[in-house]
């Protein structure tokens, strides 16, 4: 209706009422017609005139609204600056309650969508007391959704286990929009559960209301994780609909955040079912523009199929610096010691069979003197008993087995303070209940892979098959290419329809390229 009454010569009563129109015009261009090549020329229209306006809440709603564009766009360096100008704006006299919880919504949803979990809820919960305290409740559900999906990003279960909960209370009374984004990330949330059924209950729920509300950003996104949560399933048949319906909305949109994970998302589908070619290619892109962007996250994040991607892609040579920065920045792991490539960016190796030694990030660790030998003793310990869930009293007894308890277990935290100090992370060991543990994001020992090749032997020997070849030894395309737990693996060969679907898809991908 704006486009046609301004077509036949409409103008505006004030400079003012034109900012607000121009801003919701470009907020519901982006929510609702993203394919709209003319939402930057709103937001200059907006930015315009609204820059001399005296109001600074009006120019805290053009300059808040446009970096939520800016953020569904993928534009984040640019939304960032914006949103630093906005809080510095929100410092001065004459800020409304509003522009205040607005500039902490908008806050909330930017460091959920940079995995940045505590400035997400940081940024959340000053929002909601802003709200107590005023009254002014008009984004406190989405605030909630918003810091619900930065615990999420994070894999942080216990935080979003607490915003649910609030979530849960007040969907009565939430939009339906706000109830598209809660039930996609209640979807998410299930996945990262190993809830495979909430999941594709919450999935199709989020998808059903997004396309009820005409939002087709999110139904290109509900359509893709209710594509993932079926593959789990072995519902290759809806699976491929949800592709190629996604895939269709995906070409139209100019968005290349969107694209990144949808491309991303897609590989690990496509490399799952046995697909190398359309799953490198899908990857090949994604990471292309991961890099070029700066991309270091998207929503649906499962950080088992990040780390397997990566896998692939540095064993097969796509964009390999990218894909390691992505491994050490979201401490990702491959899918066992001996599938990942010979170069995966392992943050420490330990290697005890045949004399020890320890590189951290490539490099000899300079552990020389007697300072070191406790701490280095006390690793040697841990890895020998298996480095995993190794009893406190089990490592003091054999480091210490003169020392009564109460004097071994101040030995043994002093030591494991010392170790931690040494290697210069304290997240490599983890102590849990009494017991010490290397994890396995970021260390990789040469027991652990010897166990896990004799496992795979173990295996293939029992099933009458052959044994898995070492990462080293295998083409790229294979490493990490099923996932031995799945029932569909022993299938061995995608359905027909998949095999269509993902061969049509590299026609998407072709076309998204240019």
């Amino acid at each position: 209706m704006i486009d046609a009454e301004l077509s036949r010569g409409a103008r505006f009563s004030s400079p003012a009422l034109e900012a607000r129109v121009a801003s919701s015009m470009f907020i519901a261009l982006t929510v609702r017609q993203t394919h709209r090549r003319d939402i930057q020329d709103w937001i200059e229209r907006a930015f315009a005139c609204s820059k001399d306006d005296p109001d600074p809440n009006l120019r805290l709603f053009v300059g808040l609204f446009a970096a939520l564009t800016l953020m569904w766009t993928g534009l984040f360096e640019r939304a960032a600056g914006l949103i630093e100008a906005m809080r510095r704006a929100a410092a001065g006299p004459g800020v409304s309650a509003f522009s205040r919880v607005t500039l902490k919504d908008i806050q909330t949803m930017f460091y959920m969508l940079h995995s940045e979990a505590g400035p997400c809820l940081e940024a959340m919960h000053e929002g909601l007391d802003i709200a107590r305290a005023t009254g002014v409740h008009t984004w406190s559900f989405q605030t909630l959704v918003y810091g619900y999906g930065g615990a999420l990003a994070e894999q942080d279960l216990a935080a979003a286990a607490r915003v649910r909960k609030e979530l849960d209370a007040a969907a009565a009374g939430a939009s339906r929009f706000n109830l598209v984004c809660f039930h996609y990330y209640a979807s998410w949330d299930a996945m990262l559960r190993k809830d495979l059924m909430s999941a594709l209950r919450e999935a199709r729920t989020a998808l059903r209301l997004a396309v009820e509300v005409g939002c087709t950003y999110f139904e290109a996104l509900c359509r893709l994780a209710l594509a993932r949560v079926l593959a789990d399933c072995n519902d290759e048949k809806k699976c491929v609909a949800q592709l190629r319906q996604m895939r269709d909305i995906v070409s139209a949109i100019d968005n290349r955040h969107l694209e990144y994970g949808c491309l991303t998302m897609f590989a690990g589908i496509a490399l799952e079912h046995g697909r190398p070619r359309a799953g490198l290619n899908a990857l090949r892109r994604a990471f292309a523009l991961g890099r070029e962007y700066g991309y270091t996250h998207f929503q649906w994040w499962l950080p088992e199929d990040m780390g397997r991607l990566c896998a692939h892609a540095i064993g097969a040579g796509i964009e390999p610096d990218y894909a390691r920065d992505l491994v050490r920045r979201r401490g990702l792991m491959p899918p066992s010691a001996a599938l990942a490539p010979p170069d995966w960016p392992w943050a420490y190796r330990v290697a005890t069979l045949g004399g020890f030694r320890l590189l951290r990030r490539g490099e000899p660790l300079a552990a020389t003197g007697k300072a070191q030998r406790r701490p280095l003793e006390l690793l040697k310990v841990l890895v020998a008993y298996g480095a995993e869930g190794v009893a406190e009293e089990r490592i003091a007894d054999a480091i210490w087995p003169r020392i009564p308890g109460d004097s071994a277990h101040r030995s043994f935290t002093s030591t494991l303070h010392r170790l931690r100090k040494l290697l210069g992370e304290d997240r490599a060991l983890v102590l849990h209940e009494g017991k010490l543990s290397l994890d396995r994001r970021y260390v990789w020992t040469d027991a652990w892979a010897f166990e896990a090749q004799a496992d795979a032997l173990e295996a293939a020997l029992r099933s009458g098959g052959e044994a898995v070849a070492p990462a080293a030894e295998r083409p790229p395309e294979s490493v990490g290419q099923r996932r031995a737990e799945r029932p569909r693996a022993a299938a061995g060969s995608a359905s027909p329809n998949l095999t269509k679907s993902l061969s049509d898809f590299e026609l998407w991908r072709s076309a998204a390229a240019r």
